[in-house]
């Protein structure tokens, strides 16, 4: 895979998707945080460089590919597959709190991003 994450954002090679089953927590996150980034229908640089810090640039590079060839359909559906096999009921507060710093970090939130919010917690928990 090529993808290097660069000043204006990245430069990609789509590959074929991964399974969400065979994700680890940081893939699961990492591609969590990217869906919620991309709640107004794309990517914001600062977004990005957030989640590629505190993520790595190689994963946030690789869930990238991921999250651009799923709909926002394909993208719930993997969200809730991996709830459903892994228990992050202890995990919940934390990945909202993770949640609320990429929705802010450009200083405000959007009314878009409130909504994603609530369903993200909302697949999160009814999986």
């Amino acid at each position: 895979m090529i993808a290097k994450l660069r000043d204006n954002g990245y430069i990609a090679v789509k590959l074929k998707n991964m399974s969400e089953s065979k994700w680890n927590s940081e893939e699961f996150l990492t591609y969590l945080m990217l869906y919620a980034a991309k709640t107004d229908g794309q990517i914001e640089y600062l977004e990005t460089k957030d989640i590629s810090d505190h993520h790595g640039e190689e994963l946030t590079a690789r869930m990238w590919d991921e999250i651009q060839g799923d709909t926002d359909q394909e993208a719930e559906n993997k969200i809730k597959s991996y709830a459903s096999t892994h228990d992050l009921s202890k995990k919940v507060d934390e990945i909202m709190y993770e949640l609320d710093r990429v929705f802010f970090v450009n200083g405000s939130y959007e009314y878009d991003e409130v909504d994603r919010f609530i369903q993200i917690r909302r697949l999160l928990t009814t999986a």
